[in-house]
């Protein structure tokens, strides 16, 4: 792993453990909002209404799940990689 990105994990790891427990949602959500604006991505989506879709598909059979993190409106989307979240099969 390259020195920078080990002293990029090493100050977000900082920062997220002086979080209080139930504040970390808000403090991650933010940290993924103000990097997407970072890199150059927009989060405006209808009339003053700005935000980011996060989509896991499951791959039944097919391998992985897939992940991404969009804006249709946009026209932008990130392919995050695979998540496997605890799915509620019924």
């Amino acid at each position: 792993m390259k020195i920078v990105k080990k002293i990029w994990l090493w100050v977000f790891e900082f920062k997220l453990k002086r979080v209080a427990d139930d504040k970390k949602v808000e403090f991650l959500a933010k940290q993924l909002l103000e990097e997407l604006e970072l890199q150059g991505y927009t989060l405006k989506s209808t009339d003053d209404i700005y935000g980011i879709d996060i989509n896991i598909y499951r791959n039944s059979g097919f391998g992985a799940n897939r992940c991404e993190v969009l804006n249709g409106l946009s026209k932008w989307e990130i392919d995050c990689g695979t998540y496997e979240p605890k799915w509620e099969d019924k």
